[in-house]
């Protein structure tokens, strides 16, 4: 795995949005009866603190974001893994644009009060995932860094150190 701290970081995100999606799902009764209740016993383990008291028409809306952010930030760990200079950079911009997505909506949610936002937990540790998961791609992004052309020059200043070497020595041996 070519950028492990960010793939690792890129996909707790993704599976936090889909346990999200499922929680507000679930929390509004959107399943069918059969699959609502054994739903109804995941949420259960999963929930920290009260339910989120949203209702269907909310909660749709709010989870189809979710799911969408959360398939950016999936995809993005594929293109980020590429050998590929220009397809993991492609992966870069999606999981930044992805990540401001999610603080976009939790700062709005937060801001207008919004129940969903009790989905995030507190501030903090949404602020502190989200600058985590920023470092990482910054890290890795750091480690890929493509050297090519300092190498290039590195070794063309080598062989002119050899040649004026070598044409020293001719010169000393006469």
């Amino acid at each position: 795995m070519l950028r492990t701290a960010s793939t690792v970081c890129l996909s707790a995100w993704t599976a936090f949005l889909s346990l999200g999606v499922v929680r507000l799902l679930v929390e509004a009764e959107f399943f069918p009866t059969g699959i609502q209740l054994r739903l109804d016993e995941l949420v259960a383990i999963l929930r920290q603190g009260e339910t989120l008291g949203v209702g269907t028409t909310e909660a749709v809306p709010f989870a189809a974001l979710l799911l969408a952010v959360g398939i950016v930030l999936g995809s993005s760990i594929f293109r980020l893994n590429s050998f590929d200079p220009r397809i993991a950079a492609s992966g870069e911009r999606a999981a930044v644009a992805g990540l401001t997505a999610v603080f976009a909506f939790w700062l709005s949610a937060t801001i207008a009060g919004a129940p969903v936002a009790a989905l995030f937990g507190s501030g903090t540790g949404v602020c502190f995932a989200l600058a985590f998961t920023i470092g990482a791609l910054l890290f890795d992004h750091l480690m890929q860094a493509d050297e090519s052309e300092s190498d290039e020059a590195f070794e063309a200043i080598l062989r002119r150190v050899e040649r004026r070497a070598g044409s020293d020595r001719n010169d000393g041996s006469e």
